[in-house]
Protein backbone atom coordinates (compact mmCIF):
# COMPACT_ATOMS: atom_id res chain seq x y z
CA UNK A 1 0.00 0.00 0.00
CA UNK A 2 1.20 3.77 -0.91
CA UNK A 3 -0.01 6.37 2.20
CA UNK A 4 1.25 9.02 0.12
CA UNK A 5 3.38 10.60 -2.90
CA UNK A 6 5.78 13.23 -2.47
CA UNK A 7 6.75 15.76 -5.13
CA UNK A 8 10.16 17.56 -5.42
CA UNK A 9 10.74 20.33 -7.20
CA UNK A 10 13.50 19.96 -10.68
CA UNK A 11 14.53 22.35 -12.50
CA UNK A 12 12.00 23.46 -15.40
CA UNK A 13 12.45 20.77 -18.36
CA UNK A 14 12.16 21.70 -21.84
CA UNK A 15 9.21 21.13 -23.84
CA UNK A 16 8.68 20.18 -27.51
CA UNK A 17 7.24 22.40 -30.30
CA UNK A 18 4.49 21.33 -30.58
CA UNK A 19 0.35 22.83 -30.49
CA UNK A 20 -0.54 20.67 -27.23
CA UNK A 21 2.45 22.48 -25.72
CA UNK A 22 2.00 26.14 -26.57
CA UNK A 23 -1.45 26.12 -25.41
CA UNK A 24 -0.64 24.65 -21.98
CA UNK A 25 2.06 27.67 -21.88
CA UNK A 26 0.02 30.27 -23.48
CA UNK A 27 -2.51 32.16 -20.90
CA UNK A 28 -5.92 31.37 -22.19
CA UNK A 29 -4.49 29.10 -24.35
CA UNK A 30 -7.10 25.83 -23.71
CA UNK A 31 -9.78 25.33 -21.28
CA UNK A 32 -7.91 24.85 -17.44
CA UNK A 33 -8.24 22.77 -15.33
CA UNK A 34 -7.26 19.84 -17.48
CA UNK A 35 -4.68 16.92 -17.44
CA UNK A 36 -2.87 14.56 -19.55
CA UNK A 37 0.31 12.24 -19.73
CA UNK A 38 3.98 12.88 -20.69
CA UNK A 39 6.47 11.43 -22.81
CA UNK A 40 10.00 11.87 -23.78
CA UNK A 41 11.50 12.58 -27.47
CA UNK A 42 15.37 11.81 -28.26
CA UNK A 43 16.08 15.24 -27.57
CA UNK A 44 14.77 14.52 -23.96
CA UNK A 45 12.63 17.39 -24.47
CA UNK A 46 9.18 16.52 -22.80
CA UNK A 47 5.97 15.40 -25.00
CA UNK A 48 2.80 16.08 -23.79
CA UNK A 49 -0.10 13.93 -24.89
CA UNK A 50 -3.85 14.62 -23.95
CA UNK A 51 -5.55 11.39 -22.04
CA UNK A 52 -7.65 10.93 -25.19
CA UNK A 53 -4.47 10.69 -27.23
CA UNK A 54 -4.24 6.90 -28.89
CA UNK A 55 -0.13 6.94 -28.18
CA UNK A 56 -1.27 6.98 -24.96
CA UNK A 57 -1.21 3.52 -25.14
CA UNK A 58 1.65 2.81 -26.96
CA UNK A 59 3.93 5.23 -26.55
CA UNK A 60 6.58 5.25 -23.21
CA UNK A 61 5.27 7.59 -20.70
CA UNK A 62 7.58 9.43 -18.08
CA UNK A 63 4.66 11.00 -16.09
CA UNK A 64 1.72 13.49 -16.06
CA UNK A 65 1.25 17.60 -17.09
CA UNK A 66 -1.69 19.49 -15.20
CA UNK A 67 -3.12 22.70 -16.44
CA UNK A 68 -4.59 24.82 -13.83
CA UNK A 69 -3.63 24.51 -10.56
CA UNK A 70 -0.15 26.27 -9.07
CA UNK A 71 0.07 23.45 -6.41
CA UNK A 72 1.06 19.99 -6.86
CA UNK A 73 -1.08 19.88 -3.22
CA UNK A 74 -4.16 20.32 -6.02
CA UNK A 75 -6.96 17.59 -5.43
CA UNK A 76 -6.69 17.45 -9.81
CA UNK A 77 -2.98 16.71 -9.65
CA UNK A 78 -3.48 13.89 -6.82
CA UNK A 79 -6.16 12.28 -9.16
CA UNK A 80 -3.77 12.43 -12.34
CA UNK A 81 -1.00 11.22 -10.36
CA UNK A 82 -3.20 8.57 -9.34
CA UNK A 83 -4.04 7.90 -12.38
CA UNK A 84 -0.79 7.48 -14.02
CA UNK A 85 0.61 5.59 -10.84
CA UNK A 86 -2.41 2.54 -11.03
CA UNK A 87 -3.66 2.49 -14.14
CA UNK A 88 -3.96 -1.12 -15.61
CA UNK A 89 -4.52 0.47 -19.49
CA UNK A 90 -1.25 2.43 -19.33
CA UNK A 91 1.62 -0.25 -20.28
CA UNK A 92 4.51 1.32 -20.85
CA UNK A 93 5.57 3.61 -17.85
CA UNK A 94 9.42 4.82 -18.24
CA UNK A 95 9.67 5.44 -14.40
CA UNK A 96 12.81 5.23 -12.03
CA UNK A 97 13.47 1.42 -11.50
CA UNK A 98 14.26 1.81 -8.02
CA UNK A 99 11.61 4.25 -6.59
CA UNK A 100 9.10 4.51 -9.32
CA UNK A 101 9.66 7.99 -9.51
CA UNK A 102 7.57 9.90 -12.49
CA UNK A 103 7.70 13.55 -13.77
CA UNK A 104 4.84 16.05 -12.87
CA UNK A 105 4.48 19.08 -14.79
CA UNK A 106 2.58 22.00 -13.85
CA UNK A 107 1.01 24.72 -15.87
CA UNK A 108 -0.82 27.59 -13.90
CA UNK A 109 -3.43 29.61 -15.58
CA UNK A 110 -1.79 32.37 -16.24
CA UNK A 111 1.85 31.63 -15.71
CA UNK A 112 3.75 31.63 -19.25
CA UNK A 113 6.06 29.37 -17.04
CA UNK A 114 5.33 25.75 -16.46
CA UNK A 115 6.47 23.65 -12.51
CA UNK A 116 8.53 20.61 -13.08
CA UNK A 117 8.64 17.44 -9.85
CA UNK A 118 9.75 14.53 -9.21
CA UNK A 119 6.81 12.57 -7.54
CA UNK A 120 7.68 9.27 -5.77
CA UNK A 121 4.99 7.27 -3.47
CA UNK A 122 6.07 6.42 -0.46
CA UNK A 123 5.20 3.68 0.96
CA UNK A 124 3.94 2.78 4.86
CA UNK A 125 3.94 -0.09 7.03
CA UNK A 126 1.34 -1.33 8.74
CA UNK A 127 1.28 -3.31 12.39
CA UNK A 128 -0.59 -6.52 12.58
CA UNK A 129 -2.09 -4.51 16.38
CA UNK A 130 -2.46 -1.47 15.72
CA UNK A 131 -3.65 -1.27 12.09
CA UNK A 132 -5.82 2.01 11.13
CA UNK A 133 -7.83 0.96 8.11
CA UNK A 134 -9.06 4.63 7.88
CA UNK A 135 -6.08 5.20 5.32
CA UNK A 136 -6.40 1.93 3.89
CA UNK A 137 -10.06 2.55 2.97
CA UNK A 138 -10.10 5.98 1.98
CA UNK A 139 -6.83 4.75 -0.68
CA UNK A 140 -9.13 2.02 -1.68
CA UNK A 141 -12.41 4.43 -2.05
CA UNK A 142 -10.07 6.61 -4.26
CA UNK A 143 -9.26 4.30 -6.12
CA UNK A 144 -12.44 2.68 -6.90
CA UNK A 145 -14.14 6.25 -8.06
CA UNK A 146 -11.29 7.00 -10.39
CA UNK A 147 -11.46 3.03 -11.90
CA UNK A 148 -8.06 2.86 -11.02
CA UNK A 149 -6.33 -0.85 -9.74
CA UNK A 150 -3.87 -0.92 -7.52
CA UNK A 151 -0.40 -2.35 -8.94
CA UNK A 152 2.03 -3.71 -5.80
Amino acid sequence: MYKSMLATPLYTKRLCHVPLAEALLKPGGMTAWQSGFLSMDQARSLLPLEATDVNVYSMPLVGVWVKGPSSPLHPLVAAACLRFAFSSLLADRAVNADTGAFLLLLCPEGDPVSKCYEVVRTKYCQASDDSDDSDREFEERLMAKYGLKQHC
